[in-house]
């Protein structure tokens, strides 16, 4: 009688551990078709506007749309920006994945409801506070540069959700570079 009792809790068990075994792996395969939705947006952003630069860094892209000049950011600089933060889970940026902006014009072109939120430049020092993937794709911006930040759920908040921003979320920043500091 024993016996017969102990097959289906090793049975269980062992469907249990396969379906915890998996979840890894779905997570990575979520990452990896997430990695190309952004390659696919990068490839027909470019096909429309050839002049556009790439930059890739530890599996962040930056497309650059309009060129900075001067001194590169550096890993530990500060920089002064406007931005609009978006869920790039449908594979392009839109205004329903619309999260975050301090651009007034971002908020008016999205329908939002504009109130007395100021809407002035921020300041965000390259440190670990920011999430990865934003961070990786500041480095090597220049003031008066124009670009989007682009990277999967491996390199935003993982299998945290933040706000309205759920886990394994891949992310897009459209970034304007006002100033940059190199901290030396």
């Amino acid at each position: 009688m024993r016996v017969k009792c102990l097959i289906p809790l090793i049975a269980v068990s062992s469907i249990i551990f396969a379906a915890s075994s998996c979840q890894p792996e779905d997570i990575q395969t979520k990452y990896a078709r997430q990695e190309s939705n952004i390659e696919n947006f990068v490839a027909a952003q470019l096909k429309e506007k050839p002049e556009m630069r790439v930059e890739y860094n530890n599996g962040v892209v930056r497309l650059v749309l309009t060129e900075g000049e001067g001194e590169q950011l550096q890993s530990s600089g500060t920089l002064t920006i406007k931005y609009a933060a978006y869920n790039f889970s449908s594979g392009s940026i839109t205004n329903d994945g619309l999260i975050a902006t301090n651009s007034s014009e971002v908020v008016a072109a999205a329908g939002w409801e504009l109130t007395g939120r100021s809407y002035e430049n921020i300041t965000l020092t390259l440190d670990n506070s920011l999430v990865e993937g934003l961070r990786e794709g500041l480095i090597g911006v220049k003031r008066g540069e124009e670009c989007l930040i682009l990277f999967s759920g491996r390199h935003a908040h993982g299998r945290i959700s933040v706000g309205t921003i759920p886990a394994y979320a891949p992310m897009a920043y459209h970034i304007w570079i006002q100033d940059i500091e190199n901290n030396q």
